[in-house]
């Protein structure tokens, strides 16, 4: 048997598109999301990969839970 290959494009830009259509789009606040992610964070790390931007991070970002990542 062949090996399966994934298609996984490891950009910023294609999770917040993912993020959007799973949760984000049906809040009522829908719209001021996409705006957010279209002017604050798609212009500095859209087209960053996750591995790039989570090497640029390093040891800043302490955990994650409940969906908070914590900042040092």
């Amino acid at each position: 048997m062949g090996r399966r290959t994934r298609t996984f494009d490891p950009l910023v830009n294609t999770l917040l598109e993912k993020l959007l259509d799973r949760h984000a789009r049906k809040l009522r606040s829908a719209a001021e999301v996409e705006r957010v992610f279209a002017c604050d964070v798609r212009p500095v790390i859209g087209a960053k990969s996750i591995y790039e931007l989570r090497s640029t991070l390093g040891g800043q970002v302490t955990g994650l839970s409940a969906g908070e990542a914590v900042l040092v």
